[in-house]
């Protein structure tokens, strides 16, 4: 028999404490579940679906970097900021900017886009004095 979903705890024993999983992947609790009279044979029902997050945002690139050690994705989303101000705080408390790897990897951006610059900058000299002789 399968253990029941929980509001906190998965199953298998993952942590959904943030909003978006535990909405998605978990069934209410079974005192929500009866004032609505959402429940099934073997208990609450679970969500129907996912959300759609990505929908709504007009920049969504999305890249997945196979390399010799793994393949990595890297995900830019941008649109308009819709958050609270109390959500943000909490998410910024969750999920600091100056962590190690971030920090690294805003070094790598930073040194690959430099490097970028001076090789723009080393063919305008050259085109410009080729263009004067």
């Amino acid at each position: 028999m399968a253990c029941p979903l929980r509001w906190r705890v998965l199953c298998d024993g993952t942590d959904v404490s943030n909003t978006f999983t535990r909405d998605t992947w978990t069934a209410p609790p079974p005192e929500d579940a009866a004032q609505r009279g959402t429940t099934t044979r073997d208990g609450p029902a679970a969500p129907a679906r996912a959300r759609e997050w990505t929908s709504a945002h007009p920049v969504n690139l999305r890249l997945s970097l196979p390399l010799l050690f793994g393949r990595y994705y890297i995900t830019i989303v941008a649109g308009r900021e819709r958050r609270s101000a109390a959500r943000l705080a909490e998410e910024r408390r969750k999920h600091p900017l100056a962590t190690a790897s971030n920090l690294l990897f805003l070094a790598a951006i930073g040194t690959m886009g430099g490097l970028a610059l001076l090789f723009v900058i080393q063919a305008a000299i050259r085109f410009l004095f080729a263009a004067g002789s």
